[in-house]
């Protein structure tokens, strides 16, 4: 048989009445048990059992099977709602509690725990008419328990995180100093005060986390980490006492490694940096005191290195501590007397290739600081100067004949003016005893003063050249006319004179003609009219008619055959043999 043929409207009228009766059956037992809940929820209620009477008229309001004294069902939950909002509060809690527990947000369990916090508050008076109500809500929710449990969980995973930062050297979060800190104290009390507990913790993390920074040579990490700690700390109002004393002992090492190995430049950025992250720090530290005093001795050691003439010394530390502190006027002083120590360092600061030679030089003269004069092997003369500006300045002058060896350059005092010096450069020469050539600094330019080829030469009072230049036994006059010396004439020397009147010339330069007639070990004797002469002098003497220069100063008595005779007795300067 089919199911299409089972289906006829009497099998149909049959299962139908079935199924109202089942339904009717199921709708009696509902609303038996919902007059027997609301029996028993008055009986609770009577006996001020008012968490279990609020539970047995909700289950009552919730029978829809029969509309059975539902105002007053509704008038005791209304009356009850304080019990119904404490239990549908810790039902949300819990709920709460478990999705923080999946999602491991320490956040929201403190605003859960806010909540918690304000929700009981009320209750923990025991004036409070539900207060006793509550205890048994949370008793039987263990709420506590579980926040507690939720606390403590944080508490252990954060304890991990600081061990897996020390590990893997990586404090990008450190989000649970914070956390830890504000997790109740309450729930510390297993393991002690919390402020004993994270003062120890935090030390701990934070001396070995420096530690590792410090150690990979990290110095400006270190001090910024440093600075963010504080500032963690400052904002969770924590006195972290073990902070200052670690940074200022890895800060020290850094410093005594540089003052060890004379790193004046690290040591200056290292205590510059130093200085700044101590701002935030109340009082002088004992580093600080160190800085200063390794300061002092470098800037004492300077000052005897310039006075030893180790200039190059003296500026590496002047140079170096210029991060720290300004050290302009030192470096200058320092260059300053290194230049006037070493003059040609003007000359090699322009063009270190040449190399110099006749090299000399001065200091506070002609209106500078330092000037030097020197030459090179095409003789070029060169003439610089450091200004009071410190500003060099370089001169050069080609004029110098090439082919000359340069004997010497030095300043001509006799010429030179206070501000405008001149050089004055001998060299070889193939006709005379020397080449001389002058060169007055003037107008930004070697200016030539005079040149010429001599035996030497004086300079007179009157700012004239006495040059022994000319024919032999004169000596030639120079003026200076337009910025140059020009021949002017001859200087005369002496007196031409005859022999005979040699007794009228006494103590006088003169010049005559005379006869020598005996050379030997008693002395040389020449004819002076009817009488004789004596010639003294370190020079070549011979027989015969020569040309003398000398002096009368003296005489002296000889003997003539029987008579004794005064004669003249010449000092010779020059002699001149006649042909």
């Amino acid at each position: 048989m089919t199911i299409i043929r089972a289906i006829t409207p009497r099998n149909l009228m049959i299962f139908l009445c079935a199924v109202v009766l089942v339904l009717i059956g199921v709708k009696g037992v509902f609303i038996f048990h919902k007059i027997n809940t609301i029996a028993k929820a008055d009986r609770l209620l009577a006996n001020k059992q008012l968490v279990e009477a609020e539970a047995a008229y909700t289950d009552a309001w919730n029978n829809r099977w029969i509309q059975y004294q539902d105002d007053k069902i509704s008038e005791r939950l209304r009356a009850l709602s304080p019990i119904t909002e404490m239990k549908q509060t810790l039902s949300n809690l819990n709920i709460e509690l478990e999705q923080i527990a999946r999602n491991d947000d320490i956040e929201r369990l403190m605003t859960a725990y806010t909540t918690y916090q304000t929700f009981k508050a009320p209750y923990a008076h025991a004036e409070n008419p539900y207060a006793v109500y509550y205890q048994q809500l949370a008793a039987s929710t263990q709420i506590a328990a579980k926040i507690e449990e939720s606390f403590h969980r944080f508490i252990t995973r954060f304890y991990e995180q600081m061990a897996s930062n020390l590990e893997h050297k990586n404090y990008e979060d450190e989000r649970f100093k914070s956390n830890l800190f504000a997790i109740p104290e309450v729930y510390y009390k297993r393991e002690g005060r919390r402020a004993d507990i994270l003062s120890a913790k935090f030390k701990k993390y934070d001396e070995q986390k420096l530690d590792q920074i410090a150690s990979a040579g990290q110095y400006e990490t270190l001090l910024h980490e440093a600075t963010t700690m504080q500032k963690t700390y400052d904002g969770l109002k924590w006195k972290a006492s073990w902070m200052p004393k670690k940074v200022d002992a890895l800060v020290h090492v850094f410093l005594r490694n540089d003052v060890g190995q004379e790193r004046y430049a690290d040591f200056a950025m290292h205590a510059k940096r130093y200085v700044e992250y101590a701002k935030s720090r109340p009082g002088k530290s004992e580093v600080e005191v160190y800085i200063q005093s390794q300061i002092r001795k470098w800037m004492r050691s300077a000052k005897t290195f310039i006075r030893d003439g180790e200039f190059q010394k003296a500026l590496q530390i002047y140079e170096g501590l210029a991060v720290y502190q300004d050290t302009k006027q030192e470096i200058q002083d320092a260059t300053s007397a290194w230049t006037a120590a070493d003059p040609v360092r003007i000359l090699q600061g322009v063009d270190s290739a040449v190399n110099y030679e006749q090299v000399s030089g001065g200091k506070d003269r002609f209106d500078v600081k330092v000037y030097v004069i020197a030459t090179d092997a095409m003789n070029t003369l060169y003439y610089g100067t450091l200004n009071r500006d410190d500003h060099v300045s370089i001169l050069k002058s080609n004029a110098v004949p090439k082919g000359n060896k340069i004997r010497s350059v030095k300043i001509e005092e006799k010429l030179s003016t206070r501000k405008s010096p001149v050089l004055i450069v001998e060299t070889d020469s193939p006709s005379r005893k020397a080449w001389y050539g002058a060169y007055q600094v003037k107008n930004e330019r070697l200016q030539p003063l005079f040149e010429f080829e001599a035996d030497g030469y004086e300079v007179q009072s009157d700012g004239t050249l006495h040059v022994q230049a000319e024919a032999e036994d004169q000596v030639a006059i120079y003026a200076l006319v337009n910025d140059t010396y020009q021949y002017a004439g001859i200087v005369q020397q002496f007196t031409d004179i005859a022999v005979e009147n040699l007794w009228q010339y006494q103590h006088m330069k003169v010049r005559f003609t005379v006869n020598i007639v005996a050379v030997g070990d008693a002395g040389v004797y020449a004819q002076m009219g009817d009488s004789y002469l004596q010639l003294r002098g370190d020079l070549s003497y011979s027989l015969g008619m020569v040309t003398i220069i000398g002096i009368y100063n003296e005489s002296k008595e000889l003997q003539v055959g029987d008579l004794m005779v005064n004669i003249p007795v010449v000092e010779v300067e020059t002699i001149k043999k006649q042909e």
